[in-house]
């Protein structure tokens, strides 16, 4: 039996939706198979399962800028391919808010808080995360009363920074040098141990280099979630009571 190296799919329906995007249903030699693909603009984005739910940048960006806009407060964004995040920032508390149009990562909204120059995203505090079906829609139509609640939680947990700003014992100074994260990352760390033994400051040389990423490289948001989950299962299990 000759396995074949290609197949050929058509399209039997087309769904238009707002800002461009459109789904087209697909079919395999005359019957319809349990995927569509995503395209914008006439650009191919992605094939995902029937039961995804398309979550524009577009409906994210209006909920997040009207909510910005009632308190007043600045919004960053920043487009990673074909996912898209924001950033809001009251005082040293923020909130994060993450989409993508192509299936690969769910709604997110997460709690941050400024470490330095840089927003320090608390994977282990009350979050939203909603896959793309259609349950996703109920969450996207009451975003800014969601980000009203991540938002007071991050306020909540600004005295966590204070507990954070003491030295390491010598174990777990050792502790945190077995932490599981790139090397630009743990250099970063390692360069700033080598001068002081205070957890915030360590924190903040990790979060920075988080950022930042290695040199010569972009890094996706995605990645930069991973590593502030690893970072924070280290260091919050050491001074998270």
């Amino acid at each position: 039996m000759i396995t074949p190296t290609h197949i050929t799919l058509t399209v039997d329906g087309v769904k238009q939706r707002e800002f461009g995007y459109q789904e087209l249903y697909l079919s395999y030699q005359g019957r319809r198979v349990g995927f569509k693909a995503i395209v914008k603009n006439d650009i191919f984005v992605t094939i995902v399962s029937t039961k995804y739910t398309l979550i524009t940048h577009e409906e994210i960006d209006k909920k997040v800028r009207e909510f910005a806009g009632q308190k007043g407060l600045r919004v960053e964004q920043k487009e990673d391919g074909w996912r898209k995040y924001w950033l809001i920032q009251q005082n040293d508390a923020g909130i994060l808010v993450v989409n993508s149009v192509d299936g690969s990562l769910s709604l997110k909204v997460f709690c941050t808080l400024k470490v330095g120059n840089v927003n320090a995203i608390l994977t282990k505090v009350k979050i939203l995360s909603k896959k793309h079906y259609e349950s996703a829609k109920e969450h996207v139509e009451n975003l800014e009363e969601e980000m009203q609640v991540i938002l007071q939680a991050a306020e909540e947990n600004l005295p966590y920074l204070s507990k954070m700003d003491r030295e390491l014992t010598k174990e777990e100074k050792e502790f945190i040098q077995k932490i599981d994260l790139p090397e630009y990352v743990t250099r970063a760390m390692a360069s700033t141990m080598a001068y002081t033994t205070n957890l915030k400051q360590i924190y903040q040389a990790a979060a920075t280099a988080i950022w930042r990423g290695p040199a010569h490289r972009k890094t996706g948001i995605k990645t930069i979630i991973e590593h502030f989950k690893k970072l924070n299962d280290v260091i919050f299990g050491l001074t998270w009571v």
